[in-house]
C-alpha cells in the first residue's frame, strides 16, 4: 500500500528561486502601492494646510492675541491633513496669525 501512494514532488534549488522571485515580487508590488498610497495622502494634505494658512492669513489681520490662539487650537482640533503635518504645522499657524496683524 504504500508503494501506491504518489511521492511528493522533489524540491530543487530551482522551485526554491521561482518561490523567491514571486515572494520578492509580492513585497514590492505591495511597498510601491503603500508608497503611492502615501505620497497622494501627503499632497492632499499639503494642499490642505496652504489653503488654510492662507486663510488665517486673511482672518489674522482682524483677531486678537488670545483669538488668535483660539482659532489655531479650534484648527488643530478639525484639522483633516495627516497628524504629523498638523502638528507641524500649528506653530506655523499661529505665526501666520499673529503676522497677519503687524504684530
Amino acid at each position: 500500500m504504500i508503494a501506491d501512494r504518489p511521492h511528493p514532488p522533489e524540491l530543487t534549488p530551482a522551485s526554491h528561486a521561482g518561490r523567491w522571485k514571486l515572494v520578492v515580487a509580492s513585497l514590492l508590488i505591495i511597498s510601491s502601492a503603500i508608497g503611492v498610497v502615501a505620497y497622494w495622502r501627503f499632497i492632499v494634505s499639503d494642499r490642505y494646510l496652504r489653503e488654510d494658512i492662507t486663510k488665517m492669513a486673511t482672518a489674522g489681520q482682524g483677531l486678537s492675541v488670545e483669538q488668535c490662539v483660539d482659532a489655531t487650537l479650534a484648527w488643530a482640533r478639525r484639522c483633516r491633513a495627516m497628524q504629523s503635518l498638523c502638528v507641524a504645522t500649528g506653530p506655523h499657524l499661529m505665526t501666520t496669525c499673529l503676522i497677519a496683524r503687524g504684530r
